[in-house]
Parts: C-alpha cells; structure tokens; sequence
C-alpha cells in the first residue's frame, strides 16, 4: 500500500501580508495546492492521498479541492502546530 503525504499546513507568513496561505493562491488560473493534488491524482498506485492544512484552513481546503478533483483517495486532515506534528498526524490518518 502506498500513501502519498501533502503537506500543506503553512499559512504563508513569510510571504508576506496575503489574504490566504500561498497553497491557495493562483497560479496560471487554478490554486497551486490544485496543481499539486492533479499531479498526485494521476498515480494509480496511491491508495490514499492525505493532505495536511492548518486548522484555520481545513473546511476552504476540503471545499477548494472539492470544486476542482473528483478523487476519493484524497482525505484533508488538520495541520499540527509545527511541520513534525503534520507528518505524524498523517501517518495516523
């Protein structure tokens, strides 16, 4: 079983002053996390894609992705405080 893990918990701060995080900026039309989660979507061998964002972001996250991929293999989990905390809370997911 292979899961792919994306971390996207970040909520840009050294950006500076954006309204959202830059996973959920556009690029070339569509969010740059979209961009990355059509990629992994394209690998059948991903039992699962899990996807990390902060706490703060989790609900636009999941209806984000929702408008953009039709994939079950995505799940949305919630951030951790530090990047550590995002990489355990996904391999508990």
């Amino acid at each position: 079983m292979i899961y792919a893990q994306v971390m996207a918990g970040g909520i840009g701060s050294r950006m500076g002053h954006t309204e959202r995080p830059k996973q959920f900026l556009d690029l070339a039309g569509r969010p740059i996390i979209i961009h990355t989660l059509e990629k992994f979507a394209l690998i059948p061998d991903f039992k699962k894609i899990v996807v990390s964002i902060h706490p703060q972001w989790v609900q636009y996250g999941k209806d984000l992705i929702a408008q953009y991929i039709d994939d079950d293999r995505i799940v949305v989990i919630e951030g951790g405080a530090e990047r550590n905390d995002n990489g355990c809370n996904q391999l508990y997911s």
